[in-house]
């Protein structure tokens, strides 16, 4: 969840027990932060498309290997 008056992201904690639904929740609620639109609005879907492909291309260019490696590291 979006609070728009504090521009914070609420994820619960069962957005959290799996790498998908952990990217999946915090693209969709960042595109509320940066765009201000709601749920269906092109704008927000717009910003959800270009926010998955930045994700997918840091990715491809291993940008988060290193942090998926670390031993500690749970989802």
């Amino acid at each position: 969840m979006y609070g728009r008056t504090t521009e914070e992201v609420y994820i619960s904690a069962d957005q959290l027990q799996h790498g998908r639904s952990t990217v999946d929740t915090v693209i969709h609620e960042l595109a509320h932060h940066t765009t201000g639109a709601e749920d269906g609005e092109e704008a927000h879907n717009a910003e959800m498309t270009r926010l998955a492909g930045q994700v997918v291309e840091a990715t491809a260019k291993g940008y988060f290997d290193e942090f998926l490696k670390d031993p500690n590291f749970v989802w």
